[in-house]
């Protein structure tokens, strides 16, 4: 990667994507990194902010639109104590009810909520996100060290976990399969199986909607962007992947095709048999 200037440019803008070694000025913000939930839309917008985040000691974890985000928050198995800051991407605009959306966000998690936004906003509707929920609203493209200073205040009075206090809960657990966002681990009954990054993100977002149908446009969104070059066809690939990973848990687990619609991941109980 190119040396960055220093500033953590428009995501169209040249140099979108380059980072400095070890992401962080001043080394003072890796004893507060946390773990990031991101939304954003745009792959094209979130790749050069997760990778910085992450040279800068952050665990990222990306969804697409604020409902995948809420849904996510709401859920018991992976909670607002998994993560320590929400940030929601608008550089590429803002929907009509951003202001509405921030209040969403807030209400399942009182997880701080910085907003970036693009130089189209105005002063109104910076205060209109303010007043709707947001902690935080910084207008792009700003100084990295400004990003990080914003992180650092908005997560400095978060409570340090004590030495003897378990992790926050992070699994998501389906019958004999447990998926850690925190480590990006698989187990299956308890051993531990390797995953690819896509592989891993498929299957996250196939357990947390299990029981429920998943197109092949909803995988793609979720997992791949929905601006990268992936067609359906690379979401039947990786559940032929997921399959295999699968395996050892047969007829107590499976992914199962929904015709016409996408697939599903369902797990039975024992000597249930599959479909």
């Amino acid at each position: 990667m190119k040396p960055s200037n220093g500033r953590f440019d428009s995501p169209a803008g040249p140099g979108a994507i380059a980072c400095t070694p070890g992401g962080m000025e001043g080394g003072s913000d890796a004893d507060l990194a946390g773990r990031v939930l991101l939304v954003a839309a745009s792959v094209a917008s979130a790749k050069p902010l997760m990778q910085r985040l992450r040279d800068a000691g952050w665990d990222v974890v990306r969804y697409r639109t604020v409902r995948e985000g809420i849904r996510v928050l709401a859920s018991p198995a992976a909670g607002p104590a998994l993560f320590d800051i929400i940030v929601w991407d608008q550089t590429r605009g803002a929907p009509a009810d951003a202001p509405g959306r921030c209040r969403a966000l807030a209400a399942v998690s009182r997880r701080p909520l910085l907003v970036l936004s693009s130089p189209q906003h105005t002063a109104d509707d910076r205060v209109n996100l303010l007043n709707g929920g947001a902690d935080s609203v910084l207008r792009m493209p700003a100084a990295w060290p400004e990003v990080l200073a914003e992180l650092r205040v908005l997560t400095r009075r978060r409570p340090a976990p004590a030495r003897d206090r378990p992790e926050p809960e992070d699994w998501v657990r389906v019958g004999p399969l447990e998926l850690s966002l925190a480590r990006r681990e698989m187990r299956l009954d308890g051993g531990r199986v390797a995953l690819t990054l896509r592989e891993f993100d498929l299957l996250h977002y196939l357990a947390v909607n299990h029981d429920r149908a998943v197109t092949r446009p909803m995988a793609l969104d979720a997992v791949w962007g929905y601006d990268a070059p992936a067609s359906p066809a690379a979401v039947d690939v990786y559940i032929g992947y997921l399959r295999r990973k699968l395996l050892p848990a047969a007829g107590r687990i499976a992914i199962h095709t929904v015709r016409g619609v996408g697939y599903t991941l369902t797990a039975h109980l024992p000597n249930a048999g599959s479909r």
